[in-house]
């Protein structure tokens, strides 16, 4: 549960310093002409510039750049947060969405989704909703009840695929051409930004590749994108990935063949991964071996590594971009043992899983499809039947990582109802509240659930027409989050602190208002009757909602003059210039007298 929350007071968007490039040390990457184009992470990774009015997505200029706020690293002036008698607004997003889609198409797309099980009051994560349909060329911001409350509609024939937030207002996806969705024939696949609050479009129309797939990721630290792309080995007709970074400018700054470490292995190749002439048409061949089928490149630019998950290998692969080679594997490849979470090792813990997403230190969440997975038993009459009679369900798996020992163990899991099965693409993402959300794709639901199993919210959308699948799926909440860490029993805003301890603190859990795949800036206060309590503190938000772990130090003279208790106002202000306002009870305890 979270934290009693206070509209917080958005200042306006400082205008950003004039961006320069600063070489890294080249020895932290193999590949000087990435390490040369690398920025210091405390740049502003976009800058703000004026919408520019366009025709076509392919018009916007290389120029334009979403916009972001710039933090005030030093003590603010005046709180943006107050206890009492706020009236404000808690984003600046909120005046600015809009539904950019025509009135009757919009009928029908608010229509298709449903409201299946209302949230759950204390249990269910309060936020908002971000997704695209996998065949209509629109893109919604939708809230709790499933009510559509921003909407981009782009040209016909065109999709958005993996749209994510980039930060506060920006989402990267891949933006694709189709020639014919009934035969899934693409003409071309772009790497794009959309800005939601300037409604900007930027198509990296320079650096065209025809068959970008699944997945995408924008780093606005490096100002580049790693996209994921499916070639052909012309010697045996085997569908094979490659990783591309690129810039903005459409300049490439390195790429992985996944053909030179995985070449094709015709005794570890199953059926499953034949395709049919309309999926290989394309490549100018009339059926293929889809050998690796890559659906995720996790960036973690923390670690600068990337997680790539091969569904048709049943394995997920740590990619250094030191060497920009393969460090380690898990599942079926890489020698890994696997634990499942009774103790017990098995060959696999997942089957053509999907969205491999790093949530804490070597531990990893996944969506596990259980899909042609010959180790499970025949179905009875009344159970799930898919391929050859075998009963499966889809999962989400939670698992730790050692890779000094070559380990894996599952540490929890949920497995849905017969009814939720999703044996196409999927999703599970972890939220703060330490719920997970999966996206069950074309059994056409998003669900919700804690970690107890119990379903505390979930949309549905029709499963009979895959116009309408949705594949990614993304939360973001208006303003950026305060949790305390060690609460009094039976609350969530209450905390004790013992004034005769040398440096009394309040634990606190911070998370940034979207979820990003790299640390961010931000900068931590308190407030008491209109003054600051200490210092404000500087702090780097986690990447992918990973809890940033802060103590927040509160002085003994002051804690001292305030009796038994107080109340304290926590502000938290992201990189965007996003403010989220805390009431917190801080309980006293060790005064004299």
């Amino acid at each position: 549960t979270q934290n009693t929350f206070v509209e917080p007071v958005v200042t306006e968007t400082v205008p950003p310093e004039p961006k320069q490039r600063q070489q890294i040390q080249t020895e932290q990457h193999s590949d000087p002409q990435r390490a040369a184009r690398a920025p210091v992470a405390t740049l502003n990774p976009l800058k703000q510039e004026p919408k520019v009015e366009h025709s076509q997505p392919h018009a916007t200029p290389r120029e334009t750049s979403p916009p972001v706020g710039k933090v005030n690293t030093g003590a603010p002036a005046s709180p943006k947060c107050t206890a009492t008698g706020l009236s404000t607004v808690p984003h600046r997003l909120l005046s600015k969405l809009k539904i950019r889609t025509p009135g009757d198409s919009f009928k029908k797309l608010q229509n298709a989704v449903t409201l299946t099980v209302p949230p759950v009051e204390g249990k269910a994560f309060s936020a908002m909703n971000l997704y695209s349909f996998r065949y209509l060329p629109h893109v919604f911001l939708v809230d709790q009840n499933g009510k559509i409350v921003a909407s981009k509609s782009f040209k016909y024939l065109t999709t958005l695929v993996a749209p994510k937030w980039v930060n506060s207002t920006t989402i990267s996806a891949i933006f694709k051409h189709y020639l014919n969705k009934v035969a899934g024939q693409v003409k071309a696949t772009e790497p794009m930004l959309y800005n939601w609050e300037t409604d900007t479009v930027e198509v990296i129309d320079t650096w065209k590749k025809k068959f970008l797939h699944h997945d995408i990721d924008f780093n606005p630290v490096t100002n580049s994108f790693l996209c994921l792309q499916r070639a052909v080995n012309p010697s045996n007709n085997a569908l094979v990935d490659e990783i591309w970074e690129v810039t903005r400018q459409g300049e490439t700054l390195w790429h992985w063949n996944g053909n030179k470490e995985m070449p094709f292995d015709g005794s570890d190749w199953t059926a499953e991964g034949k395709h049919p002439d309309s999926d290989c048409v394309d490549f100018g061949v009339h059926w293929c071996k889809d050998w690796m089928h890559g659906n995720t490149v996790f960036w973690d630019s923390s670690r600068d590594a990337v997680y790539y998950n091969a569904k048709h290998q049943d394995s997920f692969f740590y990619l250094d971009l030191k060497t920009h080679k393969i460090k380690w594997a898990v599942g079926r490849k890489g020698g890994f043992k696997l634990f499942d979470k009774w103790g017990r090792q098995q060959k696999a813990l997942w089957y053509k899983a999907h969205g491999i997403e790093r949530i804490g230190e070597n531990r990893f969440l996944f969506f596990d499809n259980d899909y042609w997975n010959l180790t499970k038993p025949k179905a009875s009459p009344n159970q799930k039947a898919v391929f050859g009679g075998k009963q499966v369900l889809s999962r989400a798996v939670e698992f730790t990582v050692d890779p000094e020992k070559k380990e894996a163990r599952e540490v929890w899991s949920w497995t849905a109802p017969v009814g939720h099965y999703a044996h196409q693409m999927g999703d599970a993402d972890r939220m703060p509240n330490g719920n997970t959300v999966l996206s069950l794709t074309n059994s056409g639901f998003i669900t919700e659930v804690t970690r107890d199993g119990q379903i505390v919210w979930e949309l549905s959308y029709p499963k009979t027409d895959n116009n309408y699948y949705i594949y990614h799926f993304e939360k973001w909440m208006w303003s950026p989050l305060v949790k305390l860490a060690e609460p009094l029993e039976g609350t969530n805003d209450s905390v004790a602190v013992d004034v005769r301890k040398n440096q009394p603190s309040i634990a606190l859990h911070l998370f940034n208002n979207v979820r990003v795949r790299y640390a961010s800036k931000g900068v931590l206060t308190g407030w008491f009757d209109g003054k600051q309590v200490g210092d404000s503190i500087a702090i780097e938000f986690q990447p992918n909602w990973i809890p940033t772990e802060v103590q927040f130090p509160v002085a003994k003279e002051f804690l001292t003059g305030q009796g038994d208790g107080f109340e304290m106002v926590l502000q938290l202000e992201n990189a965007d210039g996003i403010v989220g306002c805390y009431l917190i009870n801080v309980n006293v305890v060790g005064q004299q007298g």
